[in-house]
């Protein structure tokens, strides 16, 4: 992890509980602190503290999960971020024209993190519950955030441990860096059943000034419903609206 200036290691902890318990969804104290590799001692401080501002909810059998605060947050944080404020138009007019799910995601270190997604019909909703942070080997728009990262970042996805979560997940170092050449000549990623089976993800990149990936728009589709034609419409989609969004962004 690359810092910037001097950690303060309570506060340190605390966002890593944070990041724990909406991993967890609900938690005793027990598993929050074996999940935040934090003691006991430690998880049981930083928690009341975290209650008592509100972050947090004690529920009446000792689990506990985020509250009403966090979600205060991430609704400024979408009306205030930049890449939110000009990909949220364009990725509901995706929804819209194709009727499937539409995904926003970035990069966080060695992981995809998907900040916003839009379903047809219901307007935007919250990142999966399931899920919401996957490893940068996983999926179309994993690949489409590795395959344009910074070499670091490459080499140590290549080189480090991969979960396979289908047959089809690529763990093999050789298909992946075949994935990420082809992803970089071809500007998009079609993954199917890389993830959860039945489905297939297309996803393009969103470039910055330095030709590295921003961020990456996917549609999930069912199996069943994708032929020919709507999987080339439906990448004519994704690069058509990560070119406009990257536009509006320089």
């Amino acid at each position: 992890m690359i810092q910037s200036g001097p950690r303060v290691d309570a506060l340190f902890s605390g966002l890593i509980l944070l990041e724990a318990l909406a991993d967890l969804e609900v938690a005793t104290l027990s598993q929050l602190a074996d999940k935040a590799s934090l003691t006991s001692n430690r998880t049981f401080r930083m928690i009341g503290t975290l209650v008592e501002s509100g972050y947090v909810i004690r529920e009446g059998n000792k689990t506990y999960r985020l509250g009403p605060k966090i979600l205060l947050l991430g609704h400024r944080c979408s009306k205030t971020d930049p890449l939110m404020r000009v990909a949220m138009p364009e990725i509901e007019r995706v929804a819209c024209e194709t009727e499937e799910a539409v995904f926003l995601g970035v990069r966080i270190g060695l992981r995809q993190v998907t900040i916003a997604s839009q379903a047809p019909l219901l307007g935007w909703v919250p990142a999966p519950r399931t899920q919401p942070q996957l490893p940068l080997h996983t999926g179309s728009m994993g690949l489409c955030l590795l395959s344009f990262a910074p070499e670091p970042v490459v080499k140590a996805v290549l080189g480090g441990p991969r979960e396979q979560f289908t047959k089809t997940t690529l763990v093999d170092p050789n298909d992946l860096m075949h994935a990420i050449d082809g992803v970089r000549e071809q500007g998009y990623r079609i993954s199917t059943d890389e993830f959860t089976r039945g489905w297939t993800s297309i996803a393009a990149p969103l470039l910055d000034r330095d030709g590295l990936a921003a961020a990456a728009v996917a549609i999930g589709v069912n199996n069943r419903r994708l032929s020919k034609a709507k999987t080339k419409d439906y990448i004519a989609a994704v690069k058509r609206t990560a070119a406009a969004i990257s536009a509006r962004m320089l």
